[in-house]
Formats: C-alpha cells, structure tokens, sequence
C-alpha cells in the first residue's frame, strides 16, 4: 500500500528534526506550490504539521522574517525564470540582467511582479495582495532559481539564489551564510560572508 503524501512528509521532518532536539538551531519552512501534498496556489500558506517542533517556524511563501533585526525575505517561487522569459528590455548594453531580474521585485516592491503569470503558476490575487508585498527593502533576499546562482548587492539589500538543491537525479547547490552584527553604520554587504556551496 502506498504511503500519503502527508505521512511521507512528517517523516522526512522528523528525520530532520530529531536530531535538532536540544540545539540552538532554529529551522524555518518555506512551502512550495509544487509540494504534492500541499495547496496548488501562491501566496502559499505555511504547511500545518500533525507534530511541533520548538526550534521549527513554518512560514507562508513569499516570507519576512526578522531574525533579532535583520530581515530576511525569502520565496520558493521561481520568479527570476518566469521574469526572465517575459523581460523586454532596451538599451541596456552590458547591464548585469541578473540584477536588473532582482532589482524588479524590490522597485516593484513585489515577490511576484508578474502580470499575466507564468503558466504553471495560479495566483489568488486577494492574497497576493495581501501576503506577496515588499513595503521596504529587506537586509538579505533568497529567490532560489533554476538560472545559474549568484550574490549580489542590489538596491542596499543581498540577494541571493542559492539555485536548486537537486537538479534531476544529481546535486546541485545550496548557499551558505553567515551575519557578523553590524558594529557601525556600514553597510550590510560588509558584513554578510556568503558562499554557494555544490552537493
């Protein structure tokens, strides 16, 4: 007989939680519209898990977190493709397209700037409007992607898209960070050390 989706998943958070237990690590969820066992929409709510966890936050995607003042937005929806496919863009020889994909989402001040969406998206615009706002530019932002990886300052804020974990049956890349607190009023980029790490 085979195992629901749903069971499938508490284990594998099990799995990973478990040995969590009594550490100060805190672990935060971001849900995908593509989870089989989850809702088919974006904004997607945060996943509902028969057990807690103390060190687990499940969060909606897009998210903002505040993490002891520094905010962190993160988004499991791949807009910088679905950007990248509907961009027309002139005159900008030698302009960084990468940052230019990012910067739409901050002067746009959306995680999803994308009217009509991509095909295999389905917004519910009532929510969109509510959870998928950008009100000011966060410290630090993961958009991962299936266009290459990269960390860039944008607009006063780390973007970053750490790529996929997995890309078919192989590994793929993940991005490791570390937030030095900011001693003066510098800026934020001096004190992040980022690295994209492949499995």
């Amino acid at each position: 007989m085979m195992e629901l989706y749903d069971t499938f998943f508490e284990a594998l958070i099990q799995n990973v939680m478990s040995p969590l237990e009594g550490l100060n690590i805190k672990v935060v969820l971001v849900p995908s519209a593509k989870d089989a066992h989850h809702h088919v929409v974006f904004p997607t709510p945060p996943y509902k898990l028969r057990k807690t966890y103390p060190n687990l936050q499940c969060v909606g995607d897009p998210s903002i977190l505040n993490i002891e003042g520094l905010t962190l937005g993160a988004t499991s929806t791949d807009i910088l493709l679905h950007l990248s496919k509907q961009e027309c863009s002139y005159g900008t020889q030698g302009g960084d397209r990468i940052s230019r994909l990012a910067s739409h989402l901050l002067c746009q001040q959306s995680f999803y700037p994308l009217y009509p969406p991509n095909e295999d998206v389905f917004i519910d615009y009532e929510l969109l409007e509510q959870h998928a706002g950008i009100n000011f530019i966060p410290n630090i932002l993961i958009v991962p992607s299936s266009l290459r990886y990269f960390i860039k300052y944008i607009n006063g804020c780390v973007v970053i898209n750490p790529e996929r974990i997995t890309k078919g049956y192989v590994g793929g890349t993940f991005c490791r960070m570390e937030v030095a607190p900011q001693v003066s009023s510098g800026s934020l980029s001096d004190s992040v050390v980022a690295q994209i790490i492949r499995i």
